[in-house]
């Protein structure tokens, strides 16, 4: 007993010691990156809910978590997802996934029986987007390019579409542009009833096709081509059908052939109703259409159910809900963050702003909401009746809540800038006592007391030449003096809409920046305009001149903190990812009497290069906005440099292409300023794995 005492007595003690922060440790062992807890997957009766660890599902009580049951059990199975059927009495099991794009991936699925503990293979292959029907008998899925239903029960397989071919025609799932910028790739949707399937065509054989050369280890790199429309350039022609299981018959319900929209969700209404959201090319103007699968004529042109404008462009961050008809059928949130039904009423008694919903009831619905008026924390609210109440304003902080189908509970995750996140349920009709702790460590969980290794992140405000209160936070150096002036590093995204600054753990790039802390630096983030969590305005107001106000934000706040006693003005740095080497990029350049260096990761450096429901979204096609896409490149400012930069790129980036990188590096050249490079063969986006992030 007293060695026990003992060891746990040095385990203390050693937690409570500040360690020196290492870039092994952060980007080589791992060791600030809190292991998430996956929101539980609740069951018929919420009284329970499963869980997976490695090679096991469990069977868990809300109230407590204790392991109750033992659903599947095998070590050498490598699990990346699941999925119950709806009798409860089998799992679909997801094998180890094939990274095709951001959300894009391929695996080969099994299906194991609870009751007589067999595992038998669903797919031989590896396919995409393997997906129960709501009543658990029959599954879905695309491989090839084509959809497929095997029917479990009579252990049949229909191949609903055959014309599927790589880079012409896509059945059930999406291109990589509607993947990457409407935020789905599943595209096919079953009918609450499980007869019918309703899902996307893809015919992008007119879309000009880019080329990515992989180096790989052969004689020879080889090609990669796919369909990427930038700017400007043609987008897939879709058509939207459904297939019915009962009699085999493919209806067309929608084609965009003759007319430049694009198509970014579509759900079903109830068991008869496909509803059809669509978005002009501009993308300021939003209808929502209702195909009647019942009629003999399917067609949406008369079946307008609702629809929306806006001055600038309408970001269609949120579904469109359907709801209880005792009341309301129909939620959108509109762009100023108010629910609407579809006369455009808003709902009664919402006072904040609203950014997603999170679940229908039958006499209310969940949602999250901006909780403060700087935009900084979110926390989950109930509405009913016309009036709305906070579940977890009463924790400090940010608050993400998963709610259980019968509203009786809620999976939170809260955590503040300088907390890491504390994974709970809550009892909705108790809500000031979490009744299960998913991470009981809590600090200890890294084995080292985070506030005493970390410094303490400040949460403030810096006005930019207009006045606007720009959220910003501040991490000063370990010993800080006073007295003495530091080296300042900046870190920005800065894209429309995006938030960096918020009263939330900010991840494993948290400890990146307090490692530069623990090297003598002051490090800073700016959200200026075009950012979001601070109204319409704010956000919209770098339509068509993307890069302009951000970068002078940047700018006026790297003016406001050399004026600081402990800055030394002479070192002041930034750096950024995507958007944010694009705004890195050219805070240097029109910021070279303020910004000494920059790094900019996978930056854009011209608009034209980017796809087009992006860019035309914030930008117009570039033929009707030629000023907008030039004044604002870094290509057209490499002349100004002054400082060091150094230009960052994967030369597999499938999403910001590497001729982004080949074209600031031919720029440069020809200006006659020296940078640094540093390229990553055959990395994507994100350039990780292995050594590289390291």
């Amino acid at each position: 007993m007293r060695k026990i005492i003992a060891v746990l007595l040095l385990l203390a003690v050693q937690a409570s010691v500040a360690q020196e922060i290492t870039l092994e440790d952060i980007w080589l062992n791992y060791k600030y990156y809190q292991r998430p807890v996956s929101a539980p997957m609740w069951m018929k009766n919420s009284d329970y809910f499963i869980t997976v660890d490695p090679g096991l599902i469990l069977k868990k009580t809300t109230k407590g978590s204790e392991t109750v049951d033992t659903l599947f059990e095998n070590k050498d199975m490598l699990i990346s997802n699941y999925e119950l059927s709806f009798d409860e009495q089998s799992i679909v099991l997801q094998g180890i996934q094939e990274k095709i794009y951001r959300r894009s991936y391929r695996a080969q699925y099994f299906i194991y029986d609870i009751k007589k503990a067999t595992l038998d293979t669903l797919t031989h292959k590896a396919v995409m987007h393997g997906k129960l029907s709501p009543d658990g008998y029959k599954f879905a899925y695309v491989f090839e390019n084509n959809l497929y239903v095997k029917d479990l029960k009579k252990d049949t397989l229909i191949q609903v579409t055959n014309d599927g071919k790589i880079n012409h025609i896509i059945n059930g799932s999406a291109d990589w542009v509607y993947e990457e910028e409407f935020m789905f790739s599943k595209a096919f949707f079953w009918s609450p009833d499980s007869k019918k399937i309703a899902f996307y065509r893809f015919d992008e054989s007119q879309v000009p096709e880019y080329n990515m050369q992989l180096w790989g280890d052969g004689l020879y790199p080889q090609d990669y081509k796919y369909k990427y429309p930038k700017a400007g350039e043609e987008a897939s022609s879709i058509q939207i059908k459904a297939y019915n299981l009962e009699d085999g018959i493919t209806q067309l319900l929608k084609s965009t052939t003759k007319e430049k929209y694009y198509i970014p969700s579509i759900c079903w209404a109830d068991n008869e109703k496909v509803s059809i959201t669509m978005l002009n090319r501009k993308q300021n103007k939003l209808w929502v259409y209702h195909a009647d699968i019942a009629s003999e004529n399917v067609s949406t042109t008369d079946n307008l159910f609702f629809s929306d404008d806006s001055e600038t462009y309408i970001e269609l961050e949120e579904d469109i809900h359907y709801a209880k008809e005792e009341w309301g059928t129909f939620i959108y949130i509109n762009e100023q963050g108010i629910p609407v039904n579809e006369k455009r009423t808003p709902y009664k008694g919402i006072e904040v702003p609203v950014t997603a919903i999170k679940s229908i009831q039958d006499k209310g619905f969940y949602y999250d909401g901006i909780s403060d008026k700087k935009g900084l924390e979110r926390n989950l609210y109930y509405w009913e009746n016309g009036q709305s109440r906070c579940v977890t304003c009463h924790l400090d902080g940010t608050n993400e809540g998963e709610v259980s189908p019968d509203g009786k509970y809620v999976f939170n995750k809260n955590s503040t800038i300088n907390r890491i996140v504390d994974y709970t349920i809550i009892d909705i009709q108790d809500i000031k006592q979490p009744i299960a702790y998913l991470n009981k460590m809590r600090d200890m969980q890294f084995g080292f007391n985070i506030s005493n290794t970390f410094q303490k992140v400040e949460l403030t405000t810096i006005k930019n030449d207009v006045g606007d209160d720009m959220n910003a936070y501040i991490i000063k150096p370990k010993d800080f003096k006073k007295k003495k002036k530091y080296p300042v590093i900046m870190y920005v995204y800065g894209g429309p809409g995006h938030q960096l600054v918020e009263n939330k753990w900010q991840g494993i790039n948290m400890a990146y920046h307090q490692l530069y802390a623990q090297k003598g630096f002051v490090v800073v983030c700016v959200d200026g305009r075009g950012t979001g969590g601070k109204g319409e305005k704010y956000k919209k107001c770098t339509y068509k001149q993307l890069g302009k106000l951000e970068t002078e934000d940047q700018i006026a706040a790297a003016k406001y903190l050399a004026t600081l006693p402990y800055v030394d003005p002479a070192r002041i740095g930034i750096w950024g990812w995507s958007y944010g080497g694009y705004l890195s990029s050219l805070a240097v350049l029109k910021g070279s009497d303020v910004f000494k260096a920059a790094v900019a990761v996978a930056p854009v450096t011209n608009w034209k290069y980017y796809d087009n429901i992006y860019t035309e979204r914030y930008m117009q096609e570039p033929q009707y906005n030629e000023e907008g896409y030039e004044d604002n490149s870094p290509l057209n400012y490499v002349h100004l440099l002054k400082g060091k930069y150094l230009l960052i790129h994967g030369t597999a980036d499938d999403n910001v292409h590497f001729q982004n990188a080949m074209s600031m590096q031919k720029a440069l050249i020809n200006a006659n300023k020296q940078f640094d490079v540093f390229y990553y063969p055959d990395r994507n986006h994100g350039i990780y794995g292995g050594n590289t992030r390291f």
